[in-house]
């Protein structure tokens, strides 16, 4: 089955789909807009650039509210304004939320941070 943004989003979250409907499509709609994808909203996820995948992934992980996130490659094959914008919602997250992100990479996280243009000072302090 082929789905667009918003039904990826709303599926991720496994349980009683049926009487859950409303309050998981505002859910939905909140994580759109947290991670600033709201425009490829009604988009087939599989039309998504690399950048915009990683984000829905988040976005799916955030419908189910986890304690700890593991994200393994997160800055391969993304641009730097995708890669910034992960970043910054992984900080959010953290600060906003209470998640806990491990990052795995092949390089260093530096790496990560140098090419997204944040400073790693700032996210060494809540990893």
């Amino acid at each position: 089955m082929v789905k667009t943004v918003k039904p990826t989003l709303r599926h991720g979250r496994p349980g009683r789909i049926r009487n859950q409907e409303r309050t998981l499509r505002d859910k939905a709609d909140g994580v759109l807009d947290f991670l600033e994808i709201t425009h490829v909203a009604d988009e087939l996820a599989w039309n998504l650039s690399g950048g915009q995948k990683k984000l829905l992934e988040l976005g799916r992980t955030m419908m189910v509210d986890p304690r700890l996130v593991f994200l393994d490659e997160v800055g391969a094959g993304v641009n730097r304004t995708l890669l910034k914008t992960i970043i910054t919602a992984v900080r959010r997250l953290n600060v906003e939320k209470g998640h806990t992100f491990c990052l795995l990479a092949q390089g260093s996280v530096e790496d990560i941070l140098k090419k997204s243009a944040m400073s790693p000072k700032l996210v060494w302090r809540f990893l």
